[in-house]
């Protein structure tokens, strides 16, 4: 079984990496898009970040029977994280790039576009997707008290006994 955590970028994507190797899967953290079929070749049973973001539907084909995982966080935080750790770009160049890493294409974004729109249209997506398929997906806050526990359970795993990793606070 493969899992694929396909949040996007600064929604927790690292702390999920490190939750799922705490929890013996060895997961690889932003893999170069090229290379996801011969690293799984290679053992790694996990990965996250971009771009499995955007590549989710055609991993689904591929690894029939993964495990999906939607991180998320309050769309407004995440914006101000974005920009935040993304500041040498322009807000309107990050939200163009987003926008070609979802949709797949290099195609400009609908005038007036927001992060907040990508986010909402990301998660809107996935959760679609899967909609009669809640064994193979969950959408889940990596920073609530629950996230081990709601993780394990998804995974059939025991929950550890260290706390949820947080990687990358701001």
């Amino acid at each position: 079984m493969k899992v694929f955590g396909i949040g996007l970028s600064r929604t927790g994507t690292t702390s999920l990496n490190t939750a799922l190797n705490v929890l013996g899967y060895r997961s690889f953290h932003f893999p170069p898009m090229q290379k996801i079929p011969s690293l799984l070749d290679q053992g790694w049973n996990a990965m996250t970040d971009s771009p499995i973001a955007s590549t989710y539907p055609l991993l689904d084909r591929m690894y029939p029977g993964s495990k999906f995982i939607l991180t998320v966080r309050d769309p407004l935080e995440w914006r101000k994280s974005v920009r935040k750790s993304l500041s040498i770009y322009p807000p309107g160049d990050w939200t163009f790039f987003m926008h070609q890493a979802l949709v797949g294409t290099p195609t400009k974004p609908p005038v007036g576009l927001d992060l907040v729109d990508l986010y909402w249209a990301h998660a809107a997506a996935a959760e679609e997707y899967f909609r009669d398929r809640p064994e193979d997906f969950i959408a889940i806050d990596v920073s609530a008290p629950s996230a081990w526990m709601r993780l394990c359970d998804f995974l059939g795993k025991e929950i550890p006994n260290v706390d949820f990793p947080h990687e990358n606070r701001s």
